[in-house]
């Protein structure tokens, strides 16, 4: 079975990895570091790591992250 993907712009946050978790790379506060060991970033809990942020979210809380925003793209 493969998962449905919202478009960026739509509505609510779109379904990715397991879970229905956010995709963070259309999220607004999603950042690539560059650093080696940790090259995923989220500004809006402030951390840096080596999985996507919403995995991270999910490994350490067990809920989907609540922090998703749609990023302005154009």
């Amino acid at each position: 079975m493969t998962a449905v993907r919202t478009p960026p712009g739509a509505r609510g946050a779109p379904a990715g990895g397991a879970g229905g978790d956010p995709i963070c790379r259309f999220c607004a506060h999603y950042f690539v570091t560059w650093e080696a060991s940790t090259p995923h970033g989220c500004r809006a809990l402030g951390f840096k790591s080596r999985q996507i942020p919403s995995r991270e979210v999910r490994r350490t809380s067990g809920d989907a992250c609540r922090y998703y925003s749609p990023a302005r793209r154009g």
